[in-house]
């Protein structure tokens, strides 16, 4: 069983050396964690030493599951946002064996709740290219 006390591992202790910086396929949110439209925190796969933002959304992505929402960043750690329920052992090749279970948030995130040394990155669905297929 996983314990809560995981939750919070690595607490920031000194100034991400990539702050706010721009990246692609992402929205900055703002600094804090991110949440939904309700308040909720994301379930997560967790992943440290992670150099940048750039990164840590390639992480991400390279996961290959639906629902990815998008990311935070602090000290050079990483947590790849998903909506509730997609999160589920065995964690992906890389990441770490800290994952989160235990929130409900769905859908695009929000906001950040401002908490200080987090990072938050949403995927820009203004920058998606839909496809639609043509009548004949």
């Amino acid at each position: 069983m996983i314990s809560n006390s995981l939750l919070f591992l690595d607490p920031p202790t000194q100034a991400h050396q990539y702050q706010n910086p721009s990246v692609a396929g992402y929205a900055f949110v703002g600094e804090g964690i991110c949440k939904d439209a309700s308040g909720n925190d994301y379930d997560y796969y967790y992943k440290t030493d992670v150099a940048t933002n750039t990164d840590c959304a390639t992480a991400c992505e390279g996961i290959g599951k639906d629902g990815l929402r998008g990311f935070y960043s602090y000290s050079n750690n990483c947590r790849c946002l998903f909506d509730g329920g997609v999160v589920d052992y065995p964690t992906p090749d890389g990441f770490d064996e800290i994952l989160s279970l235990f929130y409900s948030g769905t859908g695009e995130i929000a906001s950040s709740d401002g908490t200080g040394g987090y990072y938050c990155y949403k995927i820009d669905v203004s920058n998606l290219l839909l496809v639609h297929p043509m009548e004949v």
